[in-house]
């Protein structure tokens, strides 16, 4: 019997160890569809304001009202999430103070 027990908690370990091994594999390809996707939105609306690496803060609040709407509560919080994030005070945003404003808005509903 305890060469049952034995076996069968080996069993169970082996069996954890496979599911969490595709867990954060899925979780790793689910960060880097996400990150893609964030990628394009910012290019998209970057290159409408003729650049690559940097949108304006009325490009972002545009991209966010039009992407991101479901996660906006007020304008006045928006404005205040953007300024408190725009580290360099240069009135643009780069993909990296993007990335923060999002992160922000979708883990705490602004």
């Amino acid at each position: 019997m305890k060469r049952v027990t034995d076996i069968f908690q080996i069993v169970i370990v082996i069996v954890c160890f496979v599911c969490s091994y595709f867990s954060r594999q899925h979780l790793r390809n689910m960060e880097h569809l996400l990150n893609e996707n964030l990628l394009k939105y910012f290019t998209q609306y970057a290159l409408k304001e003729g650049s690559t690496s940097a949108l304006s803060i009325g490009g972002l609040k545009s991209l966010l009202q039009n992407q991101f709407a479901q996660y906006l509560k007020d304008q006045f919080s928006l404005d205040n999430i953007i300024k408190s994030l725009d580290k360099n005070n240069d009135g643009s945003v780069s993909f990296d103070e993007f990335m923060m404003i999002v992160k922000k808005i979708t883990s705490t509903g602004q």
